[in-house]
């Protein structure tokens, strides 16, 4: 699933920039992800290369958001899964990160990623690979710090293992410990 965006700079360049949202499987191959919405946001002059990577994933994944990360929105785009569509207004200069989201019929992000790119040479192309957005689904029972677990799914109940979760217990006392599984074969992180 691709959708190119070409910044609106004046006709007589050869400037421009296409974004692509790589969707992993089984999105690849299904019909979950309907559409693509990709915004694009300027940072700050001061922002270095690394800086802007980590802030994508911050952003990406909900981390922060971005009003946190103190970003200007400069566009948004939605198109249909395999459309295309323009922008305008992206500055030809400076760091820029490019978040698209894989969206269902209910509009709800299924899949993520973002990307940052520098200054706009000439023809340049941008390739986000995208990721499952974890949906939470609260357990039926107030489970003892020791005995959480919880299991990773696809949309389509396919497992997902190799997948990093991270989570904050809060509670009326405090702000409990962040913890941090990968999931196993099963799809399970303890």
């Amino acid at each position: 699933a691709a959708a190119a965006l070409g910044p609106g700079l004046a006709a007589c360049t050869d400037y421009g920039i296409a974004v692509t949202l790589e969707l992993p499987p089984p999105y690849d191959a299904n019909a979950v992800v309907t559409s693509i919405a990709i915004d694009v946001y300027a940072l700050a002059s001061e922002v270095d290369a690394a800086s802007a990577a980590r802030r994508c994933d911050e952003l990406a994944f909900g981390d922060l958001t971005v009003d946190q990360l103190s970003l200007t929105h400069v566009e948004q785009v939605v198109t249909a899964r395999g459309a295309s569509a323009a922008l305008s207004g992206i500055p030809r200069i400076g760091q820029k990160l490019f978040l698209a989201r894989g969206l269902d019929a209910g509009d709800r992000a299924v899949v993520a990623g973002c990307a940052t790119h520098g200054t706009i040479e000439g023809a340049d192309a941008v390739a986000i690979r995208g990721e499952p957005v974890p949906l939470i689904v609260e357990p039926s029972r107030r489970p003892a710090l020791d005995d959480l677990a919880v299991t990773v799914t696809h949309l389509d109940g396919a497992v997902a293992s190799g997948v990093i979760v991270r989570a904050t217990l809060l509670g009326p006392a405090a702000v409990g410990p962040v913890l941090e599984d990968d999931t196993d074969a099963d799809g399970i992180a303890t």
